[in-house]
């Protein structure tokens, strides 16, 4: 076997390799889609939530107290610039 046929072998595998590579990674991000779902953010109810997505929307919750500070620090600032 000669070099030119050798190389054309080679980037024929490495094309095939490739396309494979795409359609898995298009697929991994059709998954990770698919998991990142929870009830905040598509239709599903809050019961079909996992216990760590629930724990992640908790530390996501802001106190309403909280939220009245940070809304007279920004109105401050407004009055103030």
């Amino acid at each position: 076997m000669d070099l030119a046929e050798r190389n054309a072998e080679l980037e024929a595998e490495n094309a095939a390799l490739r396309a494979a590579v795409e359609a898995l990674e298009a697929g991994l991000e059709a998954l990770r889609r698919r998991v990142d779902k929870h009830s905040g953010n598509s239709g599903k109810p809050p019961s079909s939530d996992s216990l760590a997505q629930r724990d992640d929307q908790n530390d996501e919750r802001v106190s309403r107290a909280e939220r009245r500070r940070r809304a007279r620090a920004q109105a401050k600032k407004l009055q103030a610039g």
